[in-house]
């Protein structure tokens, strides 16, 4: 089912076509060059994962505890969650749905995940940017 909804919202965006499931069970979707988000079927519900951008040394710390601040409660990320990927080199933005997504549904939830996945790039990189206090 979320193949069949995930193909009609590539035609109905205008976006390539969709790519088979990789080796994890995962389509991508690339909305830009540097926006691309995984989903996958949980059966039922699906999950959303992308990246954010590479942990770097600076500034590492102010901003895995701003990172915390926004994920305490959802308060700063909807239903979305900051994490990061296990070899701890990348942050990552995730969403897991637990129950059938419709159509409808889906296109929501994939507008509010793109929304959350651009401002906290740009958060990233401007934290990041941010020169250390001495």
């Amino acid at each position: 089912m979320i193949e069949q909804n995930l193909t009609r919202l590539a035609e109905d965006l205008g976006l390539p076509s969709l790519a088979p499931k990789d080796s994890n069970g995962y389509f991508q979707i690339s909305l830009k060059d540097d926006l691309t988000i995984s989903i996958k079927d949980l059966l039922p519900g699906l999950s959303l994962s992308s990246l954010l951008g590479p942990v770097l040394n600076q500034n590492k710390e102010e901003l895995l505890i701003y990172l915390m601040k926004a994920n305490f409660l959802g308060q700063g990320t909807g239903e979305q969650i900051l994490g990061m990927e296990p070899d701890e080199k990348f942050l990552t933005l995730s969403r897991s749905i637990t129950y059938e997504v419709d159509y409808q549904k889906l296109k929501d939830v994939l507008e509010d995940f793109t929304n959350y996945l651009i401002y906290w790039k740009g958060e990233v990189k401007r934290m990041q940017a941010i020169q250390p206090t001495l």
